[in-house]
């Protein structure tokens, strides 16, 4: 591709200058999550919820409050938008600023450029310049990228090379940290990036949509580092630290009273110990019928045939 960013000369400090105040780290944007000049990466399925978790980021920096339980400093952010229409993403700013309950004291602290349909992601280098040209002055602590999916060449093996080095020079010259969302799944760019954020389906609703995984490179990594994380639109409700033996025992609970209230059901219809329609119990419980099928097929003692549910002795 044509184009050129230009690269600055940066002063660096030698060793021997600083020994005696190592170690010595940047300080934290996001506590646990981020330090400055560094970058993250939220990874996920497509409609997972990264761009509210990167609007809610956002709002956290801006405001000086917490990211999901994670303490942020405050100061300003730069947001570039791929995926919403102008006014659309206007809106979904405003209605996570409502939904969590935050005064939007410092709303003038978040810029939002509305790339959506910008020919300038068909070449990342003229998309770095322009990002570059905008964030220079050193006005933001943040700039979030949702999503550099949008971005030619991201996808690329070679090209989403090029395009680090090219966040990773972004960052130094701005003296900010970069947060982009992706739903590719690049492990190369992954491996590159200070800090991973991915969102796991847990594959249980009831206990919760996601598990936030984080790890970051200058952060020691703990037991407790994965969140379970609810979506309700607008926002991405934190539930709490992911343990495994609690949510095998949530689970455990579930299966237990989903098995108590089918029981109750039956021999509530049934009349002298006789079978019970699906129909019935379905339309009693509240439930499709569908449901209900996936249900008995994992019990032990009921079988459906026909449409008509029995004990079964497994004695």
């Amino acid at each position: 591709m044509d184009g050129h960013v230009e690269l600055y000369e940066i002063p660096q400090p030698s060793l021997m200058s600083v020994w005696e105040k190592l170690p010595l780290y940047e300080p934290p944007l996001v506590k646990n999550v981020l330090r400055r000049h560094q970058k993250l990466i939220i990874s996920g399925a497509s409609k997972s919820g990264k761009t509210s978790l990167a609007i809610q980021l956002a709002i956290a920096v801006a405001e000086g409050t917490c990211w999901l339980e994670n303490e942020c400093a405050q100061g300003g952010v730069l947001f570039v938008n791929f995926g919403l229409s102008t006014y659309m993403m206007f809106s979904r700013v405003h209605e996570i600023y409502s939904s969590l309950n935050i005064e939007p004291s410092n709303v003038e602290q978040i810029d939002v450029i509305n790339y959506k349909g910008n020919a300038l992601a068909d070449n990342y280098i003229h998309f770095m310049d322009s990002i570059q040209n905008i964030a220079n002055g050193n006005k933001y602590r943040l700039i979030i990228i949702d999503s550099i999916d949008y971005v030619q060449g991201f996808s690329e093996f070679e090209a989403s090379r090029h395009i680090n080095r090219l966040l990773d020079n972004l960052m130094i010259q701005t003296n900010a940290c970069i947060a982009f969302t992706t739903s590719a799944g690049n492990p190369p760019i992954e491996t590159l990036c200070d800090s991973v954020a991915k969102l796991i389906p847990t594959g249980d609703k009831a206990v919760s949509d996601f598990r936030l995984s984080i790890e970051n490179n200058t952060y020691q990594k703990t037991d407790t580092d994965q969140q379970l994380l609810k979506y309700e639109y607008p926002t991405m409700q934190a539930l709490g630290r992911y343990n495994f033996k609690d949510v095998k025992r949530a689970n455990n609970l579930k299966k237990e009273k989903s098995v108590q209230e089918f029981e109750e059901a039956f021999y509530k219809l049934s009349l002298e110990g006789k079978n019970v329609s699906v129909l019935e119990l379905a339309d009693h419980l509240g439930v499709a019928r569908e449901s209900l099928y996936r249900r008995i097929k994992k019990l032990d003692n009921f079988e459906v045939q026909l449409g008509i549910v029995k004990p079964v002795n497994n004695k």
